[in-house]
């Protein structure tokens, strides 16, 4: 994992502070991300292009939802349906992925670690599947999810030990 992480920090070094170092990075799907392209295929599926509309239409609730919670947390992550989310000391950083090889390719957006009150390992559900959800929570009280896949896991719980929260 060191050798990953040092591979992934060399990418990041200009984004952080002086004297900042990444102690923890994972792939994360930002809540609500998704579900729009993946409801709109299922409904396609189903009814065609009728069903696609439909499917499409719920799905842009849940991303509205999930882009709206990032907000209220002071998060823009534009489109982006998966990201990299990393801790240093102080901060919590979001980058973009490359489309080839999802090496970090540009920071999107960041918190200060004191803004956040805690971090914790829950669980949600994407279409019915249950899969682990970082889920943090600012001092004002709002809430944003960062689902990781399965594979993933173990580098959620680091992120989340290095983060302190």
């Amino acid at each position: 994992m060191a050798d990953k992480l040092d591979r992934i920090a060399d990418k990041v070094q200009a984004d952080l502070n002086p004297g900042e170092s990444l102690l923890a990075a994972v792939k994360v799907t930002p809540r609500g991300t998704i579900e729009q392209g993946i409801l709109g295929a299922a409904g396609a599926v189903a009814g065609g292009a009728l069903g696609f509309a439909i499917g499409s239409k719920a799905g842009e609730s849940k991303r509205e939802a999930g882009d709206e919670e990032r907000a209220s947390a002071g998060l823009d992550l534009g489109n982006e349906s998966q990201v990299l989310a990393g801790v240093t000391g102080t901060r919590l950083l979001m980058w973009k992925l490359t489309k080839l090889g999802g090496k970090p390719k540009e920071l999107l957006a960041g918190i200060d670690l004191s803004d956040i009150s805690s971090m914790t390992l829950g669980e949600g559900k994407l279409m019915g599947q249950k899969m682990p959800e970082i889920v943090c929570t600012t001092t004002d009280g709002a809430e944003f999810g960062l689902r990781v896949a399965k594979v993933h896991r173990k580098g959620a719980e680091a992120l989340i030990t290095a983060a302190g929260k």
